[in-house]
């Protein structure tokens, strides 16, 4: 990941693996790198479902966290990451007339508090 700064950052995650089928629940082991704190970061997301627009199995009850927070994701009760989330000025916050504000864009709240990332990268390898 690069912050608006250019600042860097990285985690890596040993046994990540989603589950076959149509929900894609997301499990991951232990991880590394230097991305901040953990209890913001990916592994919130633990054991979560992928959620759209147009299928609803995020943990929020009162809402549909991929229409507020503009993408497809694992939420849980929303996010504290979203790689996939609305692209937004890097280091700002996403503010958008008729629909959540806040931490809704391109995110990963643990290394970079909330505000839109310059850029991310995943990368996936068979081990």
């Amino acid at each position: 990941m690069t912050n608006e700064n250019n600042g860097t950052g990285y985690k890596t995650f040993q046994d990540f693996k989603l589950t076959n089928g149509t929900s894609y629940k997301l499990n991951i082991g232990s991880r590394e790198g230097s991305a901040g704190n953990s209890a913001y970061g990916l592994l919130y997301h633990k054991l979560q479902r992928f959620s759209t627009f147009d299928r609803d199995v995020d943990s929020a009850s009162n809402r549909n966290c991929a229409v507020g927070r503009h993408g497809g994701w694992w939420y849980k009760e929303c996010s504290f990451v979203n790689l996939n989330g609305l692209y937004v000025t890097p280091g700002g916050t996403c503010v958008i007339a008729g629909a959540e504000s806040g931490p809704c864009g391109h995110l990963h709240t643990g290394f970079n508090g909330g505000k839109g990332l310059r850029r991310s990268t995943m990368m996936l390898r068979r081990t």
